[in-house]
């Protein structure tokens, strides 16, 4: 997957950032410091959990690794996917 631009909400602060999968790069929001923990970031309205936040002073970009879900497990019918049915 490529890098997409999106708009992240800090609260009530908005910028553009980069997402790749549950990498997001972002300008850091006026008043962050590195004593300041986000616990959460909504992205083009949809609220998601950070799982680690890390500041590269460099270039006051902070690398952001959101919480993703997990696949959704299919139930089994106990039937088989391939083959036939011997029962």
């Amino acid at each position: 997957m490529a890098w997409s631009e999106v708009d992240v909400s800090f609260g009530k602060e908005t910028v553009v950032g980069l997402l790749n999968n549950e990498r997001l790069m972002v300008a850091t929001p006026e008043g962050y410091s590195s004593k300041t923990a986000i616990k959460s970031v909504s992205i083009g309205g949809k609220p998601h959990a950070v799982t680690s936040c890390v500041l590269d002073a460099r270039d006051g970009v902070l690398n952001i690794i959101l919480a993703m879900a997990g696949n959704k497990k299919e139930e089994s019918d106990d039937q088989p996917n391939e083959g036939r049915d011997t029962s």
